[in-house]
């Protein structure tokens, strides 16, 4: 599951097992507690980000972390998706990668990597469809993947400067 912004920040957890409300809630939790401004994320409408325990987990905390949906069947909007496909792209292209251990550990790599290419996320904003994210920075954008490493791990993160979050 990962969270980027225009300004080039990457957020990101691995985890084993069904993405449920409960792991989203992890993740969200981790994210109000590195930034230190409100959230605004722009998700899917993936069931799970729409799931009651979610929503009213969200609503206890408005004042820190507000979520936006994208209209349905509309990944062209997200550009996170660019970012699934960068990982899958650089991580799945590897033959050695044989158990789900060594998967997750090749993913957190990768991901890692970005974080510390804000160039290289930043970009992501660069296609027509998601320009509606100016540059001063509107929201985070989030989604989750499912991951099926068999192990789970925290992102590292970089408190950088002011980025708007979502």
């Amino acid at each position: 599951m990962s969270a980027i912004s225009n300004k080039g920040e990457l957020y990101f957890t691995v985890f084993t097992g069904r993405f449920n409300a409960s792991i989203r809630i992890g993740f969200l939790k981790r994210l109000i507690r590195q930034l230190d401004r409100k959230i605004h994320l722009i998700a899917d409408r993936h069931p799970v980000h729409r799931a009651r325990l979610l929503t009213d987990w969200l609503a206890r905390h408005h004042d820190r972390i507000e979520m936006h949906f994208l209209a349905g069947y509309c990944p062209e909007l997200n550009p996170v998706e660019l970012l699934n496909g960068d990982v899958k792209h650089h991580v799945t292209a590897t033959p050695s990668l044989r158990t789900k251990s060594e998967l997750a550990a090749a993913t957190r790599t990768h991901l890692r990597r970005r974080q510390n290419q804000p160039d290289h996320v930043r970009a992501l904003f660069n296609k027509e469809e998601v320009r509606y994210s100016p540059g001063t920075g509107f929201p985070l954008r989030t989604h989750a993947n499912r991951d099926t490493s068999g192990s789970s791990s925290q992102n590292r993160t970089k408190r950088t400067g002011r980025t708007n979050a979502g």
